[in-house]
């Protein structure tokens, strides 16, 4: 992750094994890049941030992430890898309302997402 701070909860089994966090509190702008082995993983912003969608051929079917935006001022931009789409376009913002978020997964062709105020 460039640009931004990140803090992790670190509590042990937290949607993952033990030892592993699952949770990213992002302040200040910046972008996150998941990868492959962050399935489950919950990202909380509460500033403008891009964050990067791992390759689809990298991640099993029914790989997922839940994405919120906790400033309705600020949008948070997913961006599948290079010329993947979600939900049939290059990226999806997340703004509009406080805790606006997005449940993201794929079917193993394509990035889909949930998107809920």
């Amino acid at each position: 992750m460039s640009g931004a701070s990140t803090i992790r909860d670190g509590r042990p089994g937290l949607f993952g094994s033990a030892g592993q966090s699952r949770t990213d509190v992002l302040s200040g702008a910046g972008t996150l890049s998941l990868n492959p082995q962050q399935d489950g993983q919950i990202v909380i912003a509460n500033a403008s941030h891009t964050v990067n969608l791992p390759a689809l051929a990298d991640c099993g079917p029914g790989w997922g992430c839940t994405i919120i935006n906790t400033d309705m001022a600020n949008t948070v931009t997913v961006d599948p890898d290079g010329t993947e789409q979600i939900n049939g376009g290059a990226t999806l913002p997340i703004t509009g309302t406080d805790f606006q978020g997005a449940f993201i997964t794929n079917d193993g062709s394509q990035w889909v997402a949930v998107v809920a105020p």
